[in-house]
């Protein structure tokens, strides 16, 4: 009564895949932080804070001086605070449901800008 085992087709530990499925994930990781600071760190101070609703562009103000103005509808029911102060410029109050523009971080460096959908409010710097 011999029994032939197979014992090539037993299961293989898998320890080396998960330890290289981990470091690239970590690889991946570790380059998305890296350009992600390369973007912020490296980015150019902007001069002008430009105010567009759809295409259109409302106003545009200097980044250096301080202001304070609401951009909305006729209505007031769309409307948004818009603050520059401190070389920064951020969204402070909001017509909208979600809100996400108010919770947005100030922004100054060019490229950056501050969108919400709901009131059609683009606020970007130049």
């Amino acid at each position: 009564m011999s029994e032939n085992k197979n014992l090539s087709a037993a299961p293989k530990p898998r320890g080396g895949r998960v330890l290289y499925d981990l470091l690239l994930v970590a690889l991946v990781l570790l380059i998305a932080l890296s350009l992600y600071l390369v973007f912020i760190l490296a980015g150019e101070e902007g001069e002008w804070v430009v105010i567009r609703s759809g295409n259109e562009e409302i106003s545009r103000h200097p980044l250096r001086e301080d202001a304070q103005f609401t951009v909305g509808d006729e209505r007031g029911n769309a409307y948004n605070t818009v603050v520059i102060s401190g070389g920064e410029v951020r969204v402070t109050e909001a017509g909208c449901p979600d809100k996400i523009c108010k919770n947005h971080r100030p922004i100054s460096k060019s490229g950056e800008t501050i969108v919400c959908l709901p009131n059609k409010l683009v606020v970007a710097v130049e």
